[in-house]
């Protein structure tokens, strides 16, 4: 979304529940190091997460993501949370794109819950690692401007 409040941890929430039904090995990863909510919205523990996995471990075959991924009630969702280091800096590092290809072996379906597209630019970042982006647009609460100003430094990076 173009502003914190939008609704991107809502939709990326039951986007993994949609997608966990469809029997679809899902995995929910938040990327806001600012102000995470992932964990809290799923129920899970958020102590440790990817940064601190990333951070502490060899990236390879040998990464032990069993520690830091938390199953959910709903069978075939699970949650990463972001962990003790809130760091941006590691979406910039040589880290976090290996990081990513490895979760992608062991599950189905990541979806990333990012921070604001015109905030930060950490979603702009992430999106070119993905498949795919989705734009989150308030209905009432998101001004038409603003949402075109996202789209565009969406599509400005490549991301559509």
């Amino acid at each position: 979304s173009a502003n914190p409040g939008e609704g991107k941890t809502f939709v990326c929430k039951y986007l993994g529940i949609a997608m966990a039904g469809a029997s679809k090995r899902t995995l929910l990863v938040d990327c806001d190091v600012r102000r995470p909510a992932l964990h809290e919205e799923m129920g899970v523990t958020g102590n440790d997460g990817w940064t601190d996995l990333m951070l502490s471990e060899d990236l390879g075959s040998t990464l032990d993501l069993q520690r830091v991924i938390r199953p959910t009630l709903i069978p075939n969702l699970f949650v990463l949370p972001v962990g003790s280091i809130l760091s941006p800096d590691l979406f910039y590092s040589g880290y976090f794109r290996p990081f990513l290809a490895r979760l992608r072996e062991e599950f189905s379906c990541v979806l990333l819950d990012t921070p604001p597209v015109l905030h930060f630019s950490d979603a702009r970042v992430l999106g070119q690692l993905t498949d795919g982006m989705i734009l989150v647009v308030r209905s009432g609460a998101t001004p038409k401007k603003t949402a075109c100003a996202a789209h565009y430094r969406m599509i400005s990076d490549g991301l559509e």
